[in-house]
């Protein structure tokens, strides 16, 4: 419902003409547009991520995850470890938020399971009801406080025009 278009070309002409050519067949498609929210620029901010044009060594994209997420998320892991018991509602919206997250740093995906989990079991577990125990989430919580604290840089991902190119070599 957000399209984006990243586009690549070796003059400024040839980049408007591409995104006018796409935008043209997109409305022939009738797919659903609204230019009042288009943006065009070598840095952007869209949805819950922020894109910036790459050009050295080579081309490229840089995804990062907007800082007010990481932060609203990382506030949200904090009161959860800092109680003993966890609303399911409470994970539900902080998985939700990390879920978001691990779309554009897959790293994190591995320790949303253990979250999942504890959503969805059902053994009993004596908490409170509509509750979970702490305990049931504290070490994927605990890793996911890692990562969300950026201490080996910020979440972001690069993509490579090279890495996705039609030169690939032969198929044979």
């Amino acid at each position: 419902d957000d399209p984006i278009l990243a586009t690549v070309a070796s003059t400024p002409f040839e980049a408007r003409r591409a995104q006018a050519l796409t935008l043209l067949l997109w409305s022939a498609l009738q797919f659903p547009l609204s230019l009042e929210k288009a943006k065009r620029g070598t840095t952007l901010t869209w949805t819950s991520a922020t894109f910036a044009l790459l050009s050295s060594p080579e081309w490229g994209i840089r995804v990062r995850v907007k800082q007010e997420l990481v932060e609203d998320a990382r506030k949200m892991v904090a009161a959860t470890l800092s109680s003993n018991i966890v609303p399911r509602k409470t994970l539900e919206s902080l998985v939700g938020k990390l879920t978001h997250i691990a779309s554009l740093v897959s790293a994190l995906r591995p320790f949303l399971s253990e979250l999942y989990a504890a959503l969805h079991s059902s053994a009993p577990s004596n908490a409170p009801p509509n509750c979970i125990w702490r305990r049931q989430v504290y070490p994927g919580l605990s890793w996911v406080d890692v990562f969300l604290g950026e201490t080996v840089g910020p979440l972001q991902r690069d993509y490579w025009i090279s890495a996705h190119s039609a030169d690939c070599g032969e198929v044979e």
